[in-house]
């Protein structure tokens, strides 16, 4: 069975690139446009990786890891964020949020499945 990766971002082309990517290594896609709704994927879904965009309308992605990581049911799902390139302050909320491991816009290929691949071994 493939694993299941929750993308959140309220960019569509970010979100359609992630899943191009993802889709192409065979993981199954749940998508959400903002911070609200991934944490309805989230229960709905029970996705084995959630991938979050720091800035989103709704709730901000720290905002949704910070839950993610408190809650007793969810906490050991794997949190990738992703950051405007260059920004400390970006990459600090990211770090402070508790994600496992944060990745800069724009997203390279490589470093991106690299990234899926280190947090969902086969």
């Amino acid at each position: 069975m493939s694993k299941k990766v929750l993308l959140a971002d309220d960019a569509s082309t970010f979100v359609k690139l992630e899943q191009t990517y993802l889709e192409s290594k065979g993981y199954q896609v749940v998508m959400a446009g903002n911070g609200k709704e991934a944490l309805e994927k989230l229960a709905s879904q029970k996705p084995d990786l959630v991938v979050l965009d720091l800035i989103m309308p709704e709730m901000e992605g720290d905002q949704v890891c910070r839950l993610i990581k408190a809650s007793p049911q969810y906490k050991d799902i794997p949190v990738i964020m992703i950051t405007t390139k260059g920004d400390k302050k970006g990459e600090e909320r990211c770090r402070k949020a508790g994600c496992n491991m944060f990745l800069t816009k724009p997203l390279r290929k490589s470093v991106f499945l690299d990234a899926v691949k280190q947090l969902l071994p086969d």
